[in-house]
C-alpha cells in the first residue's frame, strides 16, 4: 500500500531529520572538544580558562582534522591524536605561542611532531576558508581568537544548506534548531548569537 504525504508533511520530515542530525553532530563536536581539553589538562599545566566554555566550537573546527589523523595515522592512540589536535588548537584556532610551545615539546618527546606538521596545512586551509565564508556573510574577525565563537557550525554547514534549499521558511523551525545547538554551550547569550548567525548563513545560501 502506498503512503502519500503532502508538501507540509514532507517539509516537516526534512526538518525533523535535519534537527536530529544537527543535535547529534553538535553532541559529537562537544565530546571531541572535551576530549582535547582533557588531554591538555592531563599532559600540561596550561590554564584553559575561557576555552572550557567553547568545547563544542573547538570540536567543530577539529572534527575534519580528527578524521584526517584517524585516516592517515590509524596506529595512533586517542591520547596521541588528541595531543596533535591540541597543537593545532594553539597554533591555528586559538593562537598562543607559549601554550603551543608547551604542547610542541610534548609532541617532540612522543615522536608526533612530524605528523603534526603534516596536518598543519590542512588546519590552516580550513581556517582561511572559514574566514572567507564569514566575510561573505558580513562577519569580520579583527582578532583570530574570536573565530572560536563561530566554528561550531563547520560540520553542520551541509545540513543547513540543505535546509535552506528545501524549506520555504527556515524561521519556522529555527527556534528548535537553535535550542538543540545551544544546549552544548554554557553562555546564556549563546542562543541569541546562534540564531543571528544561522539566519545570516541561510540568507547567504538562499541568495546564491
Amino acid at each position: 500500500m502506498k503512503i502519500y504525504i503532502n508538501e507540509s508533511q514532507r517539509k516537516k520530515l526534512i526538518f525533523e531529520s535535519a534537527s536530529d542530525d544537527i543535535e547529534r553532530i553538535s553532541q559529537e563536536s562537544k565530546k571531541l572538544g572535551d576530549s582535547i581539553l582533557s588531554e591538555i589538562s592531563k599532559q600540561t599545566n596550561i590554564d584553559l580558562g575561557i576555552l572550557l566554555s567553547w568545547s563544542a566550537s573547538i570540536g567543530g573546527f577539529m572534527s575534519p582534522l580528527n578524521d584526517v589523523i584517524q585516516g592517515n595515522y590509524p596506529q595512533f592512540s586517542d591520547s596521541d591524536r588528541f595531543l596533535i589536535l591540541s597543537g593545532l588548537l594553539f597554533s591555528v584556532l586559538y593562537q598562543n605561542k607559549r601554550n603551543f610551545n608547551e604542547i610542541k615539546n610534548k609532541l617532540v618527546d612522543k615522536g608526533l611532531y612530524e605528523s603534526f606538521l603534516d596536518v598543519l596545512p590542512k588546519a590552516e586551509k580550513i581556517k582561511d576558508n572559514f574566514l572567507s565564508f564569514l566575510n561573505g556573510i558580513g562577519i569580520y574577525i579583527d582578532n583570530i581568537a574570536k573565530i572560536i565563537g563561530f566554528t561550531f557550525v563547520i560540520p553542520i554547514l551541509p545540513i543547513i544548506y540543505n535546509l535552506s534549499s528545501n524549506m520555504d521558511a527556515f524561521s519556522v523551525g529555527s527556534e528548535e534548531i537553535v535550542k538543540r545547538i545551544a544546549m552544548y554551550f554554557t553562555s546564556i547569550s549563546a542562543g541569541i548569537m546562534i540564531k543571528k548567525f544561522l539566519t545570516r548563513i541561510v540568507n547567504k545560501f538562499r541568495n546564491n
